[in-house]
């Protein structure tokens, strides 16, 4: 049985590229520092998976698109700090900044 990888020269290309252009580190600067937080259902994660797309329909990848799936996610609730220890100094400089 033939176990050759019929793509291994392009599999060969995309490797050297991760280590010899900066495109990839690019992506990711543009990810995180353009659409910052990008939780599932949020106006950043709808803009960072459109920039994905675009993307690589820029490589040459065919039939590139966004589909829909279910999300079983969370919902921040609110949050709260108590603190127990150590008490003195900390305990009043909080106080001083939230009368």
């Amino acid at each position: 049985m033939n176990h050759e990888n019929p793509y291994l020269h392009i599999d060969r290309q995309m490797v050297g590229d991760i280590y010899t252009s900066r495109e990839v580190m690019d992506n990711l600067t543009v990810l995180c520092d353009d659409f910052g937080s990008r939780f599932a259902g949020t106006p950043e994660e709808r803009k960072a998976a459109e920039f994905i797309v675009e993307t690589f329909t820029r490589y040459g990848l065919a039939d590139t698109r966004l589909e829909s799936y279910s999300y079983a996610g969370w919902s921040r609730g609110q949050a709260t700090l108590e603190i127990v220890e150590p008490t003195g100094a900390i305990n009043e400089r909080l106080a001083q900044h939230h009368p």
